[in-house]
């Protein structure tokens, strides 16, 4: 084992020579000498005195740094600088998306405005449509109604019953010809009536005709316009349909984005799991190694304090732990002894190992044990002056070896910048050496402490500084080869794609100046919206300026004619009939003026409502028209004016009643008398 374990002396050992006591000798030096031994003070004094005895714990080898963490922690790297890429092409694709939309909403209101525009104007060619195919019906159904008919006028009836009864007396037929001569001539009395009816109703046919080539005449003035907007509507669906077709190809390109860095992401944690995992597995080395150092500063202050008792055990148990460990644990055993094997500062040969003291035993040791040491010779006496002398030549040799050792060193150093493999090895075997070589100078001899430690002290050389006595070897960095790993094409092509931050800069510029521009279009067709509306109810308010200016004039005229009529009404009532039309005429014109008055006003009332300010029509000339009040007086309807108009002329309307009556009852005298019974 004492090749296997790598002890530790962590307190000075009893020496009764200058050599000291052997290891197997540690746990026998506690045992008290036979009674009839007589021994020198300073042999007394070392036996009375156990806590001086070496205590001995199990080295751990440091462990060595695992390659693949560095490795992995490169390949962590490469995928955190991946992922930085793919996201800014994400935020570029996602600008691009941003403008792709906002060109789509502006091409998507340009094509409501102008369905819009289209709708408003086809609505009347719709009802001007829809009023030619309702003349078109009623026209059908009286051709219909009269299709069973075989002449088409009284006039040409009466010229085909003439000929068949001109054909019957006159001319030889036989008798089916007859028959359906007769027959002929039977339908067509029968049919008469309703050729009188057909000829009554050829106006209505006359009219609808005339009203359907005056529809299609407007349709016609409609058009052109239509044809144009519908036009419009066209090419603004096509640009709407290339934008959207371009918006869902840049939402591919950002979800294909999204999805690969996804992925990356997963393999980048992937990868910062398994790191996660050898550093959790290094921190352990590292634990149990810097735990044994701890555990031998420990043990030093323990004996410093005085507690060797409690040391000791604590040895033992550390002794035991580590030994069970490489017993029962083959891959600790073969990583610890490997491990040595590379850390071992000075190659022991096998003359050195036959004289290292043997293994102690302790009390199990036997009998073999108690024979062993009752046949070793007692130690002689020494004279502390020349253990002074010895100790003093022992500490200069072992500085001119320490010199000649570090000149080595410096030697392996050269050769190191050659080689940094052998470099390394040999810096760490030169200063595993010198540690070495102070810590066995260090040792004091038992009885020497006070005389020979000021003439030793002058000597001896200084304490190398912990952090050069434990120096981690260095550690050459882990280069990943360029072949190893290699970005996705996806990630090349957006890396060759992503643009600079001034390119971000100008094409956030365009989209707030399209954005301004898309705004300043919209103002303006508002403002242009308003003018047009205001034009159309200055209009408005015009026409019903004019509308009343007639109807006033009507008024007037109808008024003048009732005074005349007057004054001739004793000459037998021939006036009244124009007087009455001049009144109809003034109501009627009346009516339509207040009509044409309501519906501006009707308009400004809406308007109004909305908060326009062109609610209010420009005023027309004084004393004509209605003044544009808030709630404008209703029109009076036609029965109402003729009612009034009644009231006001009483006296002729009953005269006129009366001869009307008259006349009447003449008709009737007039056609009895010349009708025949």
């Amino acid at each position: 084992m004492a090749s296997a374990v790598e002890p530790e002396s962590v307190v000075p050992a009893v020496e009764p020579e200058l050599n000291g006591l052997a290891e197997g000798e540690v746990a026998e030096a506690a045992e008290p000498a036979p009674a009839g031994d007589s021994k020198p003070n300073g042999q007394h004094e070392d036996e009375s005195e156990p806590w001086r005895r070496r205590l001995w714990i199990v080295r751990m080898p440091r462990p060595p740094e695992a390659p693949a963490i560095k490795v992995l922690e490169q390949e962590v790297d490469t995928y955190r600088t991946q992922m930085s890429l793919i996201t800014e092409a994400l935020n570029v694709k996602k600008v691009e998306r941003d403008s792709a939309r906002e060109a789509t909403r502006a091409a998507r209101d340009a094509f409501m405005q102008s369905r819009e525009a289209f709708e408003e104007r086809n609505r009347p060619m719709r009802e001007l449509a829809q009023q030619r195919q309702d003349a078109a019906a009623v026209a059908n159904k009286l051709k219909e109604s009269f299709s069973d008919l075989l002449v088409k006028s009284e006039a040409e009836l009466e010229e085909q019953l003439k000929a068949l009864n001109h054909r019957i007396e006159h001319e030889s037929i036989t008798l089916n010809e007859e028959k359906k001569a007769l027959a002929t001539i039977k339908k067509l009395q029968q049919q008469r009536e309703r050729v009188r009816e057909y000829e009554a109703s050829a106006s209505l046919f006359a009219d609808t005709r005339a009203k359907r080539t005056e529809l299609q005449e407007a349709m016609k003035e409609f058009d052109g316009e239509i044809k144009a907007l519908r036009q419009e509507m066209d090419v603004q669906r096509q640009i709407l349909d290339k934008l959207r077709e371009h918006e869902r190809g840049i939402d591919a390109e950002v979800e294909e984005i999204i999805t690969e860095r996804r992925r990356c992401r997963e393999v980048m944690e992937e990868a910062y799991q398994r790191m996660s995992s050898l550093k959790k597995g290094q921190w352990e080395k590292n634990n149990t190694f810097y735990s044994n150092r701890s555990f031998s500063r420990d043990i030093r202050k323990m004996v410093a304090e005085g507690k060797l008792e409690e040391a000791r055990d604590a040895c033992a148990e550390q002794q035991d732990e580590a030994v069970a460990q490489l017993r029962d644990q083959p891959t600790f055993r073969s990583e610890y002894f490997a491990l040595w094997e590379q850390q071992r500062k000075v190659p022991i040969s096998a003359a050195e190992e036959e004289e290292l003291p043997p293994p102690t035993k302790g009390a199990k040791g036997g009998a073999k044990g108690g024979k062993a040491k009752a046949a070793a010779p007692a130690p002689e006496p020494v004279d502390p002056a020349k253990k002074a002398e010895a100790t003093i030549a022992a500490l200069l040799e072992e500085a001119r070896e320490e010199a000649r050792r570090a000149k080595a060193a410096a030697a392996a150093a050269e050769a190191a910048e050659r080689d940094a493999a052998a470099a390394a090895s040999a810096a760490e075997a030169s200063l595993a050496a010198a540690e070495r070589e102070q810590a066995a100078a260090a040792r004091t001899v038992v009885g020497l402490e006070e005389e020979g430690g000021a003439a030793a002290r002058p000597h001896a050389r200084p304490p190398r500084p912990a952090a050069a006595r434990h120096a981690a070897p260095a550690v050459e960095p882990v280069v990943v080869p360029e072949e190893d790993f290699e970005l996705p094409d996806v990630v090349k092509t957006l890396k060759e794609k992503t643009p600079s931050s001034q390119e971000l800069k100008e094409l956030e510029r365009e989209r707030q100046r399209q954005a301004r521009e898309e705004a300043e279009r919209r103002k303006a067709k508002k403002a242009a919206e308003k003018e047009k509306k205001k034009a159309r109810l200055l209009a408005a308010a015009a026409r019903a300026q004019e509308a009343a200016a007639a109807a006033h004039v009507a008024a007037a005229a109808a008024v003048a004619a009732v005074g005349a009529e007057d004054t001739a009404s004793s000459d037998g009532g021939e006036g009244s009939a124009p007087v009455a039309a001049a009144a109809v005429a003034a109501g009627s014109s009346a009516e339509e003026a207040g009509v044409a008055a309501a519906a501006p006003s009707e308009q400004g009332g809406e308007l109004r409502r909305r908060g326009g300010a062109a609610a209010k029509p420009k005023a027309g000339p004084k004393g004509v028209g209605s003044k544009p009040a808030a709630r404008p007086r209703p029109t009076p309807s036609k029965p109402h004016t003729l009612r009034r108009w009644i009231r006001e002329n009483e006296l002729l309307v009953y005269g006129g009643a009366i001869l009307l009556t008259m006349f009447m009852l003449l008709m009737l005298w007039w056609t009895a008398s010349t009708v025949p019974q």
